[in-house]
């Protein structure tokens, strides 16, 4: 049994599951116009620092081709927090500019690019958002 258990907290380390706070993950919602997107945050110390400053309102950026961007209140904790893999429906932190990312095209490893999270919907939305956003803590039922 012990063994069994320990197995099973192992796996739950490495299996890149959201964080949670009372047993649910934690997800934000972007809001802007009838734009929904809703991303499922991973448990690291910066995704665990967006959450807190949550609700946000702020303008939502291009930049380049493959990505908009936002900033949140005040620069995120970083420390345990993974470098971002080139995924296309990553959440990522810009710790250099503090930039929260959202990427809807493709993009390179880069050195300040942190991990937040990962889309679960709304990724036809993210090149359609502009001006004014609303980020928010997403309840799950």
């Amino acid at each position: 049994m012990k063994k069994i258990f320990l197995l099973t907290l192992i796996l739950g380390m490495f299996c890149g599951c959201g964080i949670s706070e009372g047993g649910s993950e934690l997800r934000i919602r972007i809001e802007s116009g009838d734009s929904t997107i809703i991303y499922r945050l991973n448990d690291s110390s910066a995704a665990r620092d967006l959450w807190n400053q949550l609700p946000i309102e702020t303008e939502i950026e291009n930049y380049g081709s493959n990505e908009k961007i936002f900033h949140p209140n005040r620069k995120l904790d970083t420390r345990n927090t993974n470098l971002a893999e080139p995924k296309i429906e990553t959440l990522g932190y810009f710790e250099p500019w503090n930039n929260v990312v959202l990427y809807y095209g493709n993009f390179e490893k880069y050195p300040g690019l942190y991990s937040l999270g990962e889309i679960v919907s709304g990724f036809e939305s993210i090149p359609k958002l502009h001006g004014k956003i609303k980020i928010s803590r997403e309840n799950l039922k």
